[in-house]
């Protein structure tokens, strides 16, 4: 449990907290302290002394449920967790710097390790243009599916493929809310084009990078630029994850001869 809190550094001491504006002190934010008793029945979990953050019961709390699946049965290569029952409480006199965690259970591992791998899987590129000006958020969508169906004519001219996906986002827009986005956020004017391709030949995405700056002569007025100059080609790593038996893996100890 104490191992969960702090693997991800000063989120258990209000990084990204649901109520950021009661932290104070990013500047100088401290990282995760865990004090054991002699028992390791509990533990008060803590930060520097004269350091920023928050520990609260709210932010120990948001930090124990973050990315665990099943709170009755949370996989670990040595333990399988039980925080059913984990009761997480403030230090008096210590208000916004420690509370003290208890009540945790652990049951024998699962047969099975997790195992990540990674594999390329072609390139991608990442274009991304500030627009400004009425209607800013329409200008971004058309020039961003122009330049698609530019180099998309060019593909076909040289016999390459289509892309193997393209995303296109409106920063400012409020694309990412869908339905619940405010009446005429896209009618603002000043907006952020975000948009990233992938292709399986590299050569694909260079013949993209080198179409999208004369969008800002060519196209809707009101481009101001290229965040980072002309988009930089990539290759593509992907995450692969499964299980595999413990029982098929040797373990042992080596150590070094007297």
């Amino acid at each position: 449990m104490g191992g969960h809190l702090v693997e991800c550094g000063a989120q258990a001491t209000g990084g990204i907290f649901t109520d950021w504006d009661q932290v104070d002190g990013w500047d100088n934010m401290g990282f995760p302290v865990v004090e054991f008793d002699g028992s390791g029945d509990q533990f008060i979990l803590t930060k520097p002394p004269n350091t920023g953050g928050l520990v609260t019961v709210a932010v120990a709390a948001e930090q124990m449920l973050y990315e665990i699946g099943d709170p009755a049965s949370y996989l670990l290569p040595d333990v399988t967790c039980d925080f059913t029952n984990v009761q997480i409480l403030p230090i008096p006199g210590k208000q916004g710097e420690a509370v003290q965690v208890f009540g945790a259970k652990g049951r024998p591992p699962s047969s099975s390790y997790k195992v990540s791998a990674t594999y390329a899987n072609g390139y991608r590129a990442t274009a991304v243009c500030p627009v400004v000006g009425p209607r800013a958020g329409d200008k971004a969508i058309k020039t961003a599916n122009s330049i698609l169906a530019r180099t998309r004519m060019i593909f076909k001219q040289l016999n390459l493929p289509d892309y193997t996906d393209t995303c296109v986002k409106v920063i400012g827009s409020e694309g990412v809310y869908g339905p619940h986005a405010r009446p005429g956020a896209l009618a603002s004017r000043e907006v952020a084009l975000w948009f990233a391709v992938s292709h399986s030949n590299k050569k694909a995405l260079e013949i993209f990078s080198r179409e999208v700056a004369p969008s800002g002569t060519g196209m809707a007025p009101g481009l101001t630029g290229l965040v980072g100059g002309r988009p930089k080609v990539a290759p593509v790593l992907k995450l692969f994850s499964f299980l595999y038996p413990k029982d098929q893996v040797p373990v042992g100890v080596l150590s070094p001869q007297a």
